[in-house]
């Protein structure tokens, strides 16, 4: 059994990879399908997302290679901006398909201050590292020191905005196949908040966070499929 269990945990995180890339190759095709431009949206969004992911696993790696936290904090900014201008546009969809067109938590307002709080977090954290490092040449302790360090700062306010945001709108708008979009893509950021987004815990239990984080690219999967309405997805056998 703990044979398996290891084999298990050395495939899962390929197996992660593997559906994030797939996902953005459904979302590409989906758009390509699909005539509603609302829907096209979405999908080129959730595969953005699913890109970004993978960005942002990279920038892991570049970090380990060049030991630069300021291409780190900048990368890892960028990949967060890229989440909420997605969720972003999800909030300000949902809005259009209300029929009480209800401004949740009054978005078209709070969306400038959540934008201007992740750019400024990213901009703040990419000069502390730059500062940190320039006068002591090592990672400053404070930045990057499990999922709430300073560094994660843009983290804070994407995901929060998520899980508080998605749920409501998706419960509010009345189109079913944008409904479920939100509501998959909520899924996936309320269990991506619930395990972090710090791989370089994955070393001290590879199985249980990349097991969660598998389950969260499968949410982003499901979030593009949902897109194809049933009638095409039975005619064409998917």
């Amino acid at each position: 059994m703990g044979v398996a269990l290891s084999a298990l945990a050395s495939i899962v995180p390929f197996l992660y990879v593997a559906v994030l890339a797939y996902t953005v190759y459904l979302s590409i095709t989906i758009r390509r399908a699909l005539s509603v431009g609302e829907y096209r949206k979405q999908a080129m969004g959730v595969g953005l997302i699913a890109l970004a992911w993978i960005l942002l696993l990279v920038n892991y790696g570049v970090q380990a290679i060049t030991g630069s936290y300021v291409l780190f904090s900048l990368g890892f900014g960028l990949v967060m901006m890229t989440l909420f201008y997605w969720i972003d546009s999800s909030v300000l969809a949902t809005r259009r398909t209300d029929p009480l067109v209800r401004d949740t938590f009054c978005w078209s307002r709070l969306r400038y201050v959540l934008w201007g709080l992740t750019v400024t977090a990213t901009l703040v954290a990419a000069l502390l590292a730059s500062y940190y490092q320039a006068t002591s040449g090592t990672e400053p302790p404070f930045m990057f020191n499990g999922q709430y360090g300073v560094g994660y700062m843009p983290a804070w306010f994407v995901l929060a905005a998520g899980v508080i945001a998605l749920p409501v709108s998706a419960r509010r708008a009345r189109d079913s196949l944008l409904r479920r979009n939100i509501g998959w893509l909520g899924a996936f950021v309320i269990l991506v908040q619930v395990v972090g987004v710090e791989p370089s815990s994955i070393a001290n239990s590879q199985f249980g966070i990349f097991g969660v984080l598998f389950i969260a690219s499968l949410c982003l999967y499901q979030s593009a499929r949902s897109l194809v309405p049933h009638w095409i997805a039975r005619g064409t056998g998917n």
